[in-house]
C-alpha cells in the first residue's frame, strides 16, 4: 500500500499535533503547575517574612525593656517596702497609710524574686493618691501597680480610701 503525498502530509501534521498535545500534557502543563505552586509558596513566605519582621521589632522592644529592668533591679538601693515608705514621706501621705503588708510571690521569673506589697491608704485626695502612685511607678525600684481599688468616703466625698497592690522585681 502506497501512501500519497497528500496523505503523508496529513499524517505528518497529525503527528506534529499529537506530539504538541503530548508535550503540553506531560512537559509544559506540569512545568506551569510547578511555577504556580512556587509562586503561591513565595507569596506565603513573603507574608511570613513580614510577620517575622514585626515580631522582631516587638522582641527587640521587649528585650530593651528587660535590660532596663535588669539594670534597675541591679542598681536598686533598698527593698520595695522601704522605697514605698520613703515615697509616702516625700508625698506627705505617710500619716494616711493605715497598713502595709509585704508578701513574697512565687510567680517571679528565674533569677528574680517578686515582692508584693498591699497598702491601705485612707482619707486622701485624688491628687495625693495619683502623685504617690506615679512616684512609685517611676522610682528607681522597678515597681508596677497590680491592683487598685478606690472608694469615696461617706463623711467627705472629696476624700478617698484606697487599697493598692504593688509588685516589685528584685534581682536575686
Amino acid at each position: 500500500m502506497k501512501i500519497e503525498k497528500k496523505e503523508k502530509r496529513i499524517i505528518i501534521i497529525a503527528g506534529v499535533i499529537a506530539a504538541l498535545l503530548l508535550s503540553y500534557e506531560f512537559i509544559i502543563s506540569p512545568f506551569l503547575e510547578k511555577i504556580d505552586r512556587h509562586g503561591a509558596a513565595i507569596s506565603k513566605k513573603e507574608k511570613e517574612l513580614v510577620s517575622i519582621k514585626s515580631l522582631k521589632g516587638e522582641y527587640l522592644s521587649l528585650a530593651q525593656k528587660k535590660r532596663e529592668l535588669d539594670a534597675k533591679a541591679k542598681a536598686k538601693t533598698g527593698s520595695a517596702l522601704t522605697e514605698l515608705e520613703n515615697i509616702a514621706l516625700r508625698t506627705n501621705i505617710k500619716k494616711n497609710i493605715s497598713s502595709i503588708k509585704p508578701q513574697m510571690s512565687q510567680s517571679a521569673p528565674e533569677g528574680y524574686k517578686e515582692t508584693t506589697v498591699e497598702i491601705r491608704i485612707e482619707n486622701v485626695t485624688l491628687y495625693e493618691l495619683v502623685n504617690y502612685l506615679t512616684m512609685a511607678e517611676n522610682s528607681q525600684q522597678p515597681m508596677r501597680i497590680k491592683r487598685l481599688n478606690i472608694k469615696t468616703r461617706y463623711d467627705n466625698p472629696k476624700k478617698l480610701d484606697s487599697t493598692v497592690v504593688i509588685t516589685s522585681l528584685e534581682y536575686s
